[in-house]
This record gives structure tokens, C-alpha cells and sequence, in this order.
């Protein structure tokens, strides 16, 4: 039967062929003084390098597994887009990050926290006024904070189903939803550094990973009212998806990077 083996032509050298000083190879059965066929200076060193490789692969295979659990644990940032105008690139400023928020009462918790941001240069004016949730794993909203002064949202909200979803395939039916108090654009994020945070409650059973693997097939979905756009005042509407992307987490990814580095370097061969 054919085995993986980390053994290469430069091991195998050493375990076939090499001469010691006091005794001969591991596998042509020299010997030393008090020795045992095997345990010549070269068969040692060749053990030792395929102790090196195995300890450095096993190593390396584990760096892959705690990269992939921060991955996996690591908050997840989106952006949005217009579902209804693919010019609109107003979505590249909208943020969605997505963290895990621990338990309460035995029962899991996911964050969602939201900002424009105004900050940058060339961001066009605007206020997210209404968010909505549909799908995923949740069963009520826990709580919503806000940045401070100036942002403040309540929910339920109206109108209670994000406008224009019904163009969406499948339609968009928000399950919770939450928006702006009046004045709605004042109260919005319409202000550099604001934001909001959304925190629901899971289902039984459901993890922080249920959401992400929710958001990653669409089975949730988050929608953004936006009012007050550019000197004109526009209002619309957007979506995170496949055309939102979504922006790794630096550190977990580096980690994963480096792991996935790592490994490439290495050949495994059949024998």
C-alpha cells in the first residue's frame, strides 16, 4: 500500500547509504563497538532530521488550526451595495462589522455594529437611518448602543420591510429591524465616528459561527435605509451580498497566511 512520508531523497541518503565514523548506516546493518546494526553516527543523524521534519510539520499543521479557529472567531467587517443602481458606490463607505458577543443566560449573543464612514475623503454626504435583519439564527433583538449624542435608534422601525426589497430574489421579508427616532436623518449615522450596535440573541444551539456561515450563503441577509444623499437629499437602499465585500480580519489573516506559507514549502511524497 502506497503511505504518505515525509522522508526526501536527502534522507533517505542518510538512512540508506551514509558511513559513519564508528559504525555503518541504518539500514546496510553496520556496527559499532557495544552496538546494534542501525545505530551507526550517520543512521543517528538521519533519525534526527526526520524527527526535525516531523516535529516541524506537526508544528506547522497545528499553526493552521489556530489560524483557522481565529478565522473563525475573528470579528468579520462588510461593505454594502445598491441593489438597485450598480454606479452607486456609496456602499464602499457603509460598514457592517460582526462579532461575537458571548452568552447571556445561557443564550449566545452576535453583535452587529454599523458606520458611515464620513471620514474619508471624497465620502458622500448621507445618514443610515434604518437597518434590517432577514434570516439567520436569530430569535429577538438583546440590545442597541449607540456611538453617543447624535445617534439614536429604537426598534421596531417603519416602514418594517427594507424599501425595494421585494425587487431582490429571493425577496427580502425582514424578520427585526431597527432605524433612526425622529428627526430621522439627524439622528442617523450621518457624522464621522458614529455608530450603532445591534446586538441579538440566538437561537438554542446556534453559534457566532451559524451567522457567519448564514451571511456567507445568503441565508442572511442585512439591509441599510440611507436618507439625506448628497446635496440633493436622495434616499436608497442597499444590501451586503456578493457584490458587498467582505474585508478579513488583518491579524487572523496574516496568521493564516503564514501557516498556509509555511506548509507550501513542504513536499510530501508517496512511497
Amino acid at each position: 500500500p502506497r503511505r504518505a512520508s515525509f522522508v526526501g531523497p536527502e534522507d533517505r541518503k542518510y538512512l540508506e547509504n551514509g558511513a559513519g565514523a564508528t559504525g555503518g548506516a541504518l539500514y546496510n546493518g553496520g556496527t559499532q563497538p557495544g552496538g546494534v546494526a542501525g545505530q551507526g553516527q550517520m543512521g543517528n543523524v538521519g533519525l534526527m532530521r526526520i524527527r526535525n521534519k516531523t516535529i516541524f510539520h506537526l508544528g506547522t499543521a497545528g499553526l493552521i488550526l489556530v489560524s483557522a479557529t481565529l478565522v473563525a472567531q475573528a470579528d468579520q467587517t462588510f461593505n454594502f451595495y445598491n441593489f438597485r443602481d450598480s454606479s452607486d458606490t456609496l456602499g464602499s463607505q457603509l460598514y457592517m462589522e460582526v462579532s461575537d458577543a458571548g452568552t447571556s443566560g445561557g443564550t449566545n449573543l452576535v453583535s452587529f455594529k454599523f458606520w458611515n464612514d464620513l471620514g474619508t475623503p471624497g465620502a458622500i454626504q448621507s445618514s443610515i437611518c434604518r437597518i434590517y435583519f432577514d434570516g439567520g439564527p436569530f430569535q429577538s433583538i438583546a440590545g442597541i448602543t449607540v456611538s453617543g449624542a447624535g445617534v439614536d435608534f429604537t426598534t421596531p422601525t417603519s416602514p418594517p420591510n427594507l424599501p425595494g426589497g421585494n425587487e431582490l430574489d429571493p425577496k427580502f421579508a425582514a424578520d427585526f429591524a431597527a432605524g433612526a427616532a425622529p428627526a430621522v436623518a439627524h439622528n442617523g449615522l450621518n457624522v464621522a465616528g458614529e455608530w450603532v450596535k445591534i446586538t441579538l440573541n440566538l437561537k438554542d444551539g446556534k453559534t457566532y459561527a451559524d451567522v457567519l456561515a448564514a451571511l456567507a450563503s445568503a441565508d442572511l441577509r442585512v439591509g441599510l435605509h440611507v436618507l439625506s444623499i448628497g446635496p440633493r437629499g436622495d434616499s436608497a437602499t442597499y444590501i451586503n451580498g456578493s457584490n458587498g465585500a467582505k474585508i478579513p480580519a488583518p491579524g487572523a489573516l496574516v496568521l493564516a497566511l503564514v501557516g498556509l506559507g509555511l506548509i507550501s514549502r513542504q513536499r510530501v511524497r508517496l512511497i
